[in-house]
């Protein structure tokens, strides 16, 4: 039997999320843990599944705090190294009325860029029934090689994999986001994209047509997320529109990384084929349900709903 559930590799931050201002004005942040695929992973703990994951902090309050979290929900961190010379990532959050937000990222030359092919711990890439990443491990070296070094461990052993391209535009400056997500998402079994992300690498605005082009380039399923109007989804053989789960958002943060998360559970512990449309759909309109109720919260991975709210 497979070790992890699920072992995701990529960036890990922190996350200063909004939270009202100062008698004198001034903005006042909380710290959240960071990254989509730490929510992925979070998500995993916190449904009961066996998670693991790989990454690089700083030797900083900041990452000591990530590790804390994370092991502390039940996620095996023996993949987390730590950086003597390079700080932690982070990230401001500022948030819209209507709970849509914006990103401005420190993060040049930071420590989870920093991972390299030889510090990946190959016990738990060949341990997992599923190997997740996204784009922004792929943004530079040496965390790009390892990457795609890690896919190829992972796909070798019989995982599944799933990928999540999680564009940020400030972060690819320089850097070609469509020529390597492409080759990520044909390394892929299972892919979520957003509408934005799906035009960018489809150059179709219609997710249904994002969906047919993404499956074309060889993965089994592809899922497209269109925020408060639902997602659609398909396969080989059909193709869906999942109606959304209506809620008051406060803050959009995760939500996609928390929908992506919540379909790939359902999918791997209770083994949906995916040849099995029903099955799908109800994993796909589950995921809507939980992004819903992932944006009444602020943060990430701490406004995973309990999976019992499902």
């Amino acid at each position: 039997m497979k070790k992890y559930d699920m072992v995701t590799l990529g960036e890990i931050l922190i996350d200063f999320t909004p939270d009202g201002v100062t008698p004198d004005g001034f903005p006042r942040y909380i710290q959240n843990p960071g990254g989509a695929v730490v929510n992925a992973a979070a998500a995993f703990a916190k449904y009961g599944a066996r998670a693991g994951f790989i990454g690089k902090v700083g030797n900083d309050l900041f990452g000591r705090a990530l590790r804390t979290y994370l092991e502390g929900l039940g996620v095996d961190c023996g993949g987390l190294a730590v950086d003597p010379d390079y700080n932690t990532t982070l990230a401001f959050v500022s948030l819209a009325p209507s709970g849509e937000r914006d990103f401005a990222f420190y993060r040049r030359h930071e420590a989870d860029l920093r991972i390299t092919a030889d510090e990946l711990p190959r016990d738990m890439l060949t341990s997992a029934k599923l190997f997740h990443f996204g784009s922004l491990s792929l943004c530079a070296e040496p965390a790009r090689e390892a990457t795609l070094t890690a896919v190829r461990l992972a796909k070798k052993a019989g995982a599944l994999v799933s990928f999540d391209p999680n564009y940020r535009e400030s972060l690819w400056a320089g850097g070609d986001f469509v020529s390597h997500a492409k080759n990520a998402l044909r390394q892929a079994d299972l892919v979520k994209v957003s509408e934005e992300e799906g035009e960018m690498l489809t150059g179709y605005a219609d997710p249904a047509a994002i969906a047919r082009l993404i499956l074309a380039e060889g993965p089994r399923f592809a899922a497209v997320t269109m925020g408060e109007k639902g997602s659609y989804y398909a396969a080989e053989g059909y193709g869906g529109y999942a109606e959304p789960f209506p809620v008051r958002a406060v803050d959009t943060t995760g939500a996609g990384d928390v929908f992506f998360a919540t379909f790939l559970h359902e999918f791997v512990t209770k083994e949906i084929s995916v040849s099995d449309e029903e099955a799908v759909r109800r994993a796909v309109l589950l995921a809507n349900k939980a992004a819903a109720l992932c944006t009444t919260k602020k943060g990430g991975a701490p406004s995973v709903p309990d999976y019992a709210s499902l």
